[in-house]
């Protein structure tokens, strides 16, 4: 390992699996970030997975800006380092692993040599084929912090076979992510979608004060208005204004279904000026009226009422 400067960890954690000697183990750890480099290689693959905080994974080759949510797959032998902002605390997850033995542990020594391959020894065949052709690969992925607290729930697991086929298999999860090209994007795309991703939950945060304009979203999003509209419609499969709409309907019908709330205090809750504009857009979306749609499909001690 060469080092060409040294992270301030303030807390690391390491979680082995020793029935499972494809996996060297699971690292987590909290550090201040100091400018500067942590070059050094392994002679495994390792995933690295950012939990809170940002800055900046480096190659010999490329520089990656990173926040939560993503991950960078480092094969053997390949430097890679980090640089962060002076005093800047981040928390990350890291595994390290064989990737060209994945499946192989699975395997009973006293099977027939004939026996058909496992669909996971078959799947891990096709992984390192695909991932094999570059030292490195991003992926951005919502679900990865989750995926990572799963994985780190197994030191509480009984160790043995099947704590092992649940490691193996969140492994093939996170590694056909990596493979699949659509969650390989580039720099201008992670923009775009953290820009979308911005102007979702303002529309959320907003919703009781009624629609949200398009320039008001794009600013949120850092685009222009004629960019946004485009992006957003590409991405989410409907104009800002449709989805608006679609979500205060399904709100909407979810709390006449499932709690005792009245139309008015609902309509008020969503934005609608009045009780009586938001019934005429209620039916319009769903032919009911709400009193009607809560009768016909809210919860029995609901309808009982």
């Amino acid at each position: 390992m060469n080092n060409d400067a040294r992270r301030d960890l303030v807390d690391v954690r390491y979680l082995p699996f020793p029935e499972y000697p494809n996996v060297v183990g699971l690292f987590e750890s909290i550090a201040e970030g100091p400018t500067g480099k942590d070059r050094h290689s392994h002679t495994c693959a390792e995933i690295n997975v950012l939990l809170e905080g940002r800055g900046v994974w480096c190659t010999e080759d490329a520089e990656y800006e990173v926040t939560p949510g993503d991950a960078l797959l480092i094969l053997p032998g390949t430097p890679h380092y980090t640089k962060w902002p002076p005093g800047a605390r981040f928390r990350a997850g890291s595994v390290d692993f064989y990737l060209g033995l994945l499946g192989q542990s699975l395997a009973s020594a006293e099977d027939p040599p004939a026996r058909p391959a496992t669909p996971l020894e078959t799947s891990s065949g096709w992984l390192f084929e695909a991932l094999s052709h570059s030292p490195h690969h991003r992926l951005t992925w919502e679900g990865l912090p989750d995926w990572w607290q799963r994985l780190c729930a197994e030191e509480h697991a009984a160790p043995g076979p099947c704590r092992a086929l649940r490691v193996e298999s969140a492994l093939h999860e996170v590694l056909a992510r990596f493979a699949d090209p659509a969650f390989r994007q580039t720099d201008w795309q992670q923009a775009e979608r953290r820009g979308i991703e911005r102007a979702l939950r303002h529309i959320s945060r907003r919703i009781s004060e009624g629609p949200v304009t398009v320039s008001e979203l794009a600013r949120v999003a850092g685009m222009s208005r004629s960019k946004f509209a485009e992006v957003f419609r590409r991405m989410v499969g409907s104009p800002p204004h449709a989805y608006t709409t679609e979500l205060r309907m399904w709100m909407a019908q979810s709390a006449l279904a499932g709690s005792r709330a009245t139309a008015a205090s609902i309509a008020n809750s969503l934005g609608f000026s009045s009780p009586q504009h938001f019934s005429r857009a209620f039916k319009s979306a769903t032919g009911l009226t709400p009193n009607e749609y809560r009768k016909r499909w809210g919860a029995p001690w609901i309808r009982d009422e």
